[in-house]
């Protein structure tokens, strides 16, 4: 990957194409004009409360956290640009199908969103972006200045109706009016090499066991593999069989030893996690007969991971 800085003009559209700078209002029309007085009516009679469910989201009263349609269509179009963009926020961290959308080349040794940022989308041809920007760049800053998120807007005064459940759109809508006037803008973008084939992570498994069932009887075992910061460490249980019983398993102990020592995993957050049933538990698991704190209950079909964090790598 590559960073890089860019600007264009945002009228320079308008010069390739021979148009001259005038508003639309003044050029002949060349299709069917919108019929505005009709378009209000029919708006009128719809009780758009009701319709949204009261909420700002393009997904309406539904919005679910952990759709990864939902985060994936959840995307800010940037019309004077001609790119539509999808945002990574990360105080969206606690929704799981964005979290599992932040872009991984900008994940901390923690598994955080080092950086918001816009994801391009698409661009439209012959757009001010076209030739500039591809889909997949990830613009860091526009103008020089990182994004912000909805809540740092005007900190000192009071918040706006629905300030709390908005993103990085506002400042950008507030910024592209201001290079709209002066006519230029420029970002600080990321960019995957072009040349560059993705190879798949390298991952070494281990089977702990395979049965009809699982044993009751803990066994302690260690997985001796070299790991480095930034990548993840997971474990699994899969169904083998048809049935349903006796599908659950305590994990006791779950840790990392490394350089910097010992790093229990049990009440460490996990950057993913799926349980066939009920929900995981941390603590309660038991070593003959006897409760183990530093445990995690869960159940087949299940898959937790962790980011495996500098010192321990």
């Amino acid at each position: 990957m590559f960073v890089f800085r860019f600007c264009f003009v945002l009228s320079m559209c308008l010069l390739s194409r021979g148009m001259a700078a005038e508003f639309p209002a003044s050029r002949p029309e060349k299709g069917p004009v919108f019929d505005f007085t009709a378009w209000r009516a029919a708006v009128r009679g719809i009780d758009f409360k009701k319709r949204n469910g009261n909420h700002p989201g393009p997904w309406g009263g539904w919005f679910s956290p952990d759709n990864d349609e939902c985060a994936e269509k959840y995307v800010t179009t940037w019309g004077p640009l001609g790119i539509r963009t999808r945002m990574h926020d990360p105080t969206w961290g606690h929704l799981p199908a964005f979290r599992r959308a932040w872009p991984k080349v900008l994940l901390d040794a923690d598994g955080e969103l080092a950086f918001p940022c816009f994801e391009v989308v698409s661009v439209s041809p012959d757009s001010p972006a076209d030739g500039h920007l591809l889909p997949g760049d990830l613009l860091l800053a526009m103008d020089g200045r990182p994004f912000r998120t909805a809540l740092a807007l005007r900190p000192d005064n009071p918040a706006w109706q629905h300030q709390g459940a908005r993103s990085l759109e506002m400042d950008a809508g507030e910024r592209l009016d201001l290079a709209e006037g002066r006519g230029r803008v420029s970002f600080d973008v990321v960019r995957m090499d072009a040349g560059a084939v993705p190879q798949p992570a390298g991952h070494v498994t281990r089977e702990l066991f395979r049965g009809p069932a699982m044993p009751r009887e803990a066994k302690e075992t260690d997985l001796d593999v070299e790991v480095g910061a930034g990548q993840e460490v997971a474990v699994a249980l899969e169904l083998t069989g048809n049935g349903n019983g006796a599908c659950g398993a305590d994990f006791l102990r779950p840790r990392l030893e490394g350089a910097s020592g010992t790093l229990p995993l049990h009440a460490r957050r996990r950057v993913s996690e799926a349980n066939g049933w009920a929900q995981i538990r941390e603590g309660g698991g038991k070593e003959d007969g006897k409760d183990v704190a530093e445990s995690i209950w869960f159940h087949a079909p299940a898959h937790l991971s962790w980011v495996v964090p500098s010192g321990f790598g």
